[in-house]
């Protein structure tokens, strides 16, 4: 019965306190880091107003695809009048300048 006590004393004893002193960091550290974040309301906040701010982006992202597709319609006008051809929808084969020549020879 006493050489139990001893294997206790001199082996699990050392390890169970080596484990509570861990534990024991473990939560101060956990508390000081709650300690120094920022309040539930203040991070609901700060997301919700990021949440206006992409919201105004994809806003401007999305006129700004509006103005260059109209842009480009405008383009491909100036360009069939400019060469008095029509020029090939999107998907269809686009002719190139010069196109002609290269077949020929």
């Amino acid at each position: 019965m006493e050489g139990n006590l001893v294997i206790f004393g001199i082996f699990v004893m050392p390890l169970l306190l080596a484990g509570f002193a861990v534990l024991l960091k473990h939560r101060e550290k956990m508390a000081r880091l709650q300690a120094t974040s920022a309040p539930d309301s203040q991070v609901s906040a700060r997301v919700a107003q990021l949440e206006k701010q992409c919201a105004a982006l994809q806003e401007q992202i999305k006129e700004i695809h509006f103005q260059l597709a109209d842009e480009k319609r405008q383009l491909d006008l100036k360009l069939q009048q400019h060469l008095d051809q029509p020029i090939a929808a999107p998907g269809e084969e686009r002719k190139t300048i010069g196109a002609s020549r290269v077949q020929q020879q």
